[in-house]
């Protein structure tokens, strides 16, 4: 069984975890990590940048407008109108400007300038107060989210180089290499929990809030920063959601989602929803890469559901522990998921699909099997806080209750709540699944993971999402080991000889009994090319 305590060789403060070469992970400076990345990627200039202020004019003034089309009057007239228009300052301002000659207007011009020197010492020193009145009114409404830019939820693009990230401020902005990057806003976007693009649509944008999940439709050829409510389209709530959860159909025809009180999907195109469940408290909801499954997770009890979408029949199974994260593999054949008490990381297969969850207290990965009458989960990794020590010989906490995870290519992704360390395993799923550790990915020294996503059309591409506002990009240059014939079945014993030897040293726990090769079937060896020869000659920026 695998365990924290095979991580070795932690970074510690100052590094950060550049990238990945045939499984090894790679630290540096945060620098030097971002100019490898841009070498990685093919790029020279940075993945994704923030709009540049030059492209805003500035707003002229209402005196600027008066210097343009009037003349300037004199002395006093020029003072009484300054005193009106913009008070004792303006006054002062009138006289350090003139220009009237005199040893009178010169003793003038000095007492103002004097008196302006000390009106700015007393602005800075109330804006200063101010300021220390807003921090301490910070720290007690920060939970609340009131104000705050912390970042809830990313999603890339499936075939271009845009990201959607949600703020806690309930506005979402898209970054992109392009001058103008859309930021969408609107009255009714309130307790943003989620944003995902629909696959198969160049501009349309899913953001589940309270009200319901709202789809925005943004042109990315348009020059609009700001779009308006023309652009969007209401999957409304019966209620309102305190934690509305939502996931996009892999063909983009539809979208599923909850108000926490049963779940609906919605046709995309005729905007006409039907109910699949009625009630129970969902707390996730994925598809499966393939479409034929929706996975739905409630608290109460701690059930997960697997839904036929062709027929909306289900298989349900019982945890022992509340969910608190899971995802379907890319083979649709898996899924991991893990429970809350104890923290541990658990397997579920469906009779076509498969599904994997975490547990968090203790952290360990389980494996449940649909196929058969059994209900009960196989534990596959214990994910329980340990204490391990960085290289600089700093002890350092790992592990505890898991927040989220994702699964791209042959990599499984898990953070935590406080824990600034994720966990990378190894993964092949070529009639078995098997899971080796890695190991972490560390981003800005004392700052906590909140989303993490792998790009859908090249799973080399993770991006980590960091609590003070910061994305990471991590590129994971490896050699697929899923492109196997099935007319090859001495290819099939290479692999995994090539896998076993690879992981060797971080203990592989195979969830499944030896296999027989007469029970291979097609579906088991169907390639996806998820991570080839790609890298670094044909970079998905391109």
């Amino acid at each position: 069984m695998l365990d924290l305590h095979m991580l070795k060789s932690l970074p510690g403060n100052g590094e950060v975890t550049a990238c990945e070469r045939e499984g090894v992970l790679r630290c540096d400076s945060s620098d030097l990590a971002v100019k490898t990345a841009q070498l990685m990627l093919g790029c020279s200039e940075p993945i994704l940048e923030t709009e540049s202020c030059e492209t805003v004019r500035p707003a002229l003034g209402k005196h600027d407008a008066q210097n343009a089309f009037s003349a300037r009057p004199r002395l006093p007239a020029s003072i009484v109108i300054a005193y009106r228009e913009r008070g004792l300052a303006g006054c002062l301002e009138q006289l350090v400007e003139d220009s009237e000659p005199g040893w009178l207007m010169a003793i003038a011009r000095v007492a103002a300038k004097a008196a302006l020197a000390g009106l700015s010492t007393a602005e800075q020193v109330t804006k200063f107060t101010r300021f220390e009145r807003s921090i301490s009114t910070r720290t007690h409404t920060s939970g609340l989210g009131g104000g705050s830019r912390e970042i809830v939820s990313i999603s890339w693009h499936s075939c271009s180089r845009r990201l959607a990230v949600a703020f806690t401020d309930d506005s979402v902005k898209i970054y992109s290499q392009k001058p103008l990057q859309p930021l969408l806003k609107h009255r009714i976007q309130r307790r943003v929990t989620q944003v995902q693009w629909l696959p198969y649509s160049m501009s349309v944008a899913c953001v589940s809030c309270e009200a319901g999940v709202l789809l925005w439709s943004v042109d990315p050829s348009s020059v609009v920063t700001r779009p308006s409510g023309a652009c969007i389209s209401l999957l409304p709530f019966l209620h309102n959601a305190s934690h509305a959860v939502m996931t996009t159909h892999p063909q983009g025809t539809s979208v599923a989602c909850s108000d926490g009180r049963g779940v609906r999907v919605w046709d995309t195109a005729l905007l006409m929803s039907t109910e699949v469940q009625r009630s129970g408290h969902v707390t996730h909801l994925a598809f499966s890469p393939d479409a034929t499954r929706l996975l739905v997770v409630m608290a109460r009890p701690p059930t997960l559901r697997v839904f036929d979408t062709s027929d909306w029949s289900l298989q349900e199974w019982v945890s022992s522990s509340e969910v608190s994260c899971c995802a379907w593999s890319p083979c649709s054949d898996y899924v991991v998921f893990c429970t809350a008490d104890p923290a541990v990381l658990y397997f579920l297969s469906p009779t076509t699909a498969a599904t994997a969850f975490c547990t968090a207290d203790p952290a360990v990965l389980y494996f449940l099997s649909p196929t058969t009458a059994a209900t009960a989960a196989t534990m596959l990794a214990d994910l329980s806080l340990v204490q391990l020590a960085d290289t600089s010989g700093q002890t350092v906490s790992v592990g505890g209750a898991v927040k989220g995870m994702a699964w791209g290519g042959e990599r499984l992704l898990l953070y935590f709540h406080s824990c600034s360390y994720l966990v990378l395993f190894h993964t092949l799923t070529i009639h078995a699944l098997k899971i080796a550790i890695n190991g972490v990915i560390k981003g800005p020294d004392d700052c906590l993971p909140v989303s993490a996503a792998f790009h859908p059309s090249q799973p080399s591409l993770l991006t980590v999402a960091w609590d003070d506002g910061t994305l990471q990009h991590v590129p994971l240059l490896y050699t697929s080991r899923q492109t196997t014939s099935t007319s090859n079945i001495g290819a099939l014993n290479t692999t995994l000889a090539e896998f076993n030897t690879t992981v060797a040293d971080y203990h592989t726990t195979n969830v499944n009994s030896p296999w027989n090769d007469s029970h291979i079937t097609p579906r088991e060896f169907q390639s996806d090319t998820l991570n080839g020869s790609l890298w670094p000659n044909n970079s998905i920026l391109s």
